[in-house]
């Protein structure tokens, strides 16, 4: 399989910046908060939210209206019924952060969501998607009560431009990573948590990726207390059950965590992150869920250097990447390069290559077996 990368030539109104969400609804990308660099160097916590027209090429400054939320970094949102939604997060000022807004498309206007039920806890580097009506939220990072203290914490970050400082309220807590899961329904504005019907459920993780695979929860990497991970969980909303007999086969992608997770169509598409000797991971590896089969494709064109704490959003046929960091220094504890340039490559592309499954023992054999990730098994 080979693949193309497109490089936009158009002058981003994002500044650089990492730790941003971002979601598409239509054809266009919204690309919200983060961190920013500035000229000087210094780190700037961000609330603007801006939209890229892959239509045109084109970026606009949203100037929103409502309760705009607070500057935060490391934050999750996702697009539904012309809304977008956001949740999470980590502020310098005001340390981890919990509850969502929501943004109203069409009348560029803000609000804070007040659902019934009780929602996540301040977290960061949490995960989302969307099936149906529901938005999923798994895993992340933050203040822990002490019924959830199950692991002893050594360090409360990835080690990130986010690694702000935490509010003297938070001071005194235990942090630690999160496996809950939470569904907003968006039809009837209530959290639940779903009753999980098995023990498989991934250890408890942040800076992971997660999408959804028709009616399927998919989650590969991030960082647990043992480190970065490369291990993949399918979650079964219709059963309520993890996949257990996942065997992949193919090369696996090396563990990482800030990486980006994104669903064309049946198939998982998994670029960058941050190794376990923090690295830059360069290039791209996708799942698919019908053979159970990673490959990795060769990349031409204006192809991306090895980066973290991206964005990588579906819209208008292209898989597009925009921003993210690379050189990361552990004792200043930031990436000395930051981004905001756009990349593209078509989905149609992404699900017309294959690749030979590999004969290799130790990546699982030489003959897929239908994972079978259809809307009829829920």
């Amino acid at each position: 399989m080979t693949l193309a990368w497109s490089k936009s030539s158009t002058v981003s109104s994002c500044s650089p910046r990492e730790g941003h969400c971002s979601c598409s609804y239509g054809n266009v990308v919204y690309i919200f908060g983060g961190v920013s660099r500035s000229e000087d160097g210094e780190n700037c916590e961000c609330n603007d939210l801006h939209a890229y027209i892959t239509e045109d090429d084109a970026w606009r400054v949203l100037e929103t209206k409502g309760d705009v939320p607070s500057p935060r970094v490391a934050a999750t949102m996702v697009a539904l019924n012309n809304k977008l939604y956001l949740f999470g997060g980590l502020s310098q000022n005001s340390g981890w952060l919990d509850g969502g807004h929501v943004y109203d498309i069409e009348s560029n206007k803000w609000s804070t969501l007040e659902a019934s039920g009780e929602g996540p806890s301040p977290r960061d580097k949490l995960a989302s998607a969307v099936i149906e009506d529901k938005i999923y939220i798994f895993g992340g990072f933050g203040p822990q009560l002490p019924e959830e203290e199950e692991e002893e914490v050594e360090e409360f970050s990835d080690g990130d431009a986010d690694s702000t400082g935490t509010p003297e309220e938070q001071e005194a807590a235990q942090f630690g990573w999160f496996d809950d899961l939470y569904v907003y329904d968006t039809s009837s504005n209530a959290w639940s948590q779903p009753m999980q019907m098995n023990t498989a459920c991934p250890s408890p993780r942040a800076a992971h990726g997660m999408v959804a695979v028709n009616k399927y929860i998919v989650i590969f990497g991030g960082r647990d207390c043992k480190g970065r991970r490369n291990d993949l969980h399918i979650f079964d909303t219709g059963s309520r059950k993890w996949l257990t007999d996942i065997k992949p086969l193919g090369r696996l992608p090396e563990p990482r965590s800030f990486h980006s997770v994104t669903a064309v169509d049946s198939r998982v598409v998994v670029f960058g992150g941050r190794g376990s000797a923090d690295e830059d991971l360069p290039g791209m590896h996708i799942f698919d869920s019908i053979t159970k089969e990673w490959m990795q494709p060769k990349e031409t064109g204006n192809a991306l250097s090895g980066r973290s704490s991206h964005t990588a959003t579906v819209a208008n046929g292209k898989l597009i990447v925009f921003g993210g960091a690379s050189n990361f220094n552990p004792e200043m504890m930031q990436c000395s390069k930051v981004y905001n340039d756009v990349h593209s490559i078509s989905t149609a592309d992404i699900l017309k290559g294959s690749s030979e499954p590999s004969n290799d023992p130790e990546e699982g054999g030489s003959a897929p077996k239908k994972l079978k990730l259809d809307p009829d098994l829920t």
